[in-house]
């Protein structure tokens, strides 16, 4: 974003009495992962309590048991393993805290996250009109709750877990939660990975990367170049993605792409329409655009299957039923 380097590192882990005092100022350029019209942005949300458009799941089991791939898709015995979407932001929280939990017992402490934010202050043009601060006023509160109960510990289930709270860069909104059993950052930059080092540090400490804020394998990295962007790849790969959610558009096809520890990569479809969502895809790496295009355009009878002029229509149609949608 636009802050020099030398101005971040100044902001390094500056204290505050509370991660709500982050004021909300106007938007500004985000470095954001790619959005697919109004949807894309921080992937799959809702509003007000009840869910929008942009939910994610429209009807999913809770039953927390792992389903084996053979069991659900009827495929060979196998590695590959699945759970259902959540049908909340809560239930989404909670998975992602049982992953987490799973991944500690497992001697994972160092994990990565993308969670769903419920939208706050939406208008029609703009989901986040307050930009990455509205964002963090939404993230920080599903943090505070996922850490609460995720180890054990005397004040594990207080208030944001029993850990002190504090801004690492409020330029870019970098939230941090720390104790002596736990540590999470909630929107880490590339600028605030000094930062996530010296969290890093400590052993035997778990510590979540929560909604990370660059995007790998672009040709242009988000962490320069030469001996630094190598030292700052080598810790991002330390980290192992334990929970992820994210819903986006391809095709013409509604999309979820999810990840549950220690489950694969499953590729949801989502019809809101009929109020069902279908796993097409389970795949053990996280798989690439082009890869959720070629599971989308291999289902018969599918949207994503269907010629350009076909698919276009199709979005016409689609984006007017968004805009009758949000003015209800």
């Amino acid at each position: 974003m636009a802050t020099s380097a030398s101005l971040r590192t100044s902001m390094c882990l500056r204290t505050c009495t509370s991660l709500e005092d982050l004021p909300c100022r106007p938007a500004h350029a985000l470095s954001m992962s790619a959005s697919h019209g109004k949807r894309g942005v921080r992937g799959v949300v809702h509003r007000g309590g009840s869910f929008s458009r942009r939910s994610v799941v429209v009807r999913a089991d809770s039953s927390d048991d792992v389903i084996t791939t053979e069991e659900a898709l009827g495929l060979p015995p196998g590695k590959k393993r699945q759970f259902p979407l959540p049908a909340s932001v809560d239930e989404s929280v909670s998975q992602a805290r049982q992953a987490c939990q799973q991944a500690i017992k497992d001697g994972k402490m160092r994990m990565m996250l993308e969670i769903i934010l419920p939208l706050i202050g939406a208008t029609d043009l703009d989901d986040w009109p307050g930009g990455i601060e509205m964002q963090f006023k939404a993230g920080a509160p599903l943090v505070s709750s996922l850490l609460r109960g995720l180890v054990e510990g005397a004040n594990a289930q207080k208030k944001d877990g029993g850990c002190r709270t504090y801004i690492i860069d409020d330029s870019d909104a970098v939230g941090g939660w720390e104790s002596d059993e736990i540590a999470a950052v909630l929107f880490p930059t590339p600028e605030t990975l000094d930062a996530v080092e010296a969290l890093a540090s400590k052993p035997n400490r778990p510590l979540l990367l929560v909604n990370a804020q660059w995007q790998p394998g672009q040709v242009v990295s988000d962490f320069g170049f030469g001996p630094r962007k190598k030292a700052r790849e080598d810790l991002v790969n330390t980290f192992e993605v334990v929970y992820f959610l994210k819903r986006s558009r391809i095709l013409g096809e509604d999309v979820c792409l999810m990840r549950r520890y220690p489950g694969d990569w499953q590729v949801f479809v989502i019809d809101d329409a009929a109020g069902t969502n279908e796993c097409v895809g389970v795949e053990s790496e996280r798989p690439s655009y082009k890869k959720l295009q070629e599971i989308l355009k291999s289902r018969k009878g599918s949207k994503a299957s269907q010629g350009w002029f076909d698919r276009l229509v199709g979005e016409f149609k689609f984006n007017q039923q968004s805009l009758k949608n949000d003015d209800n």
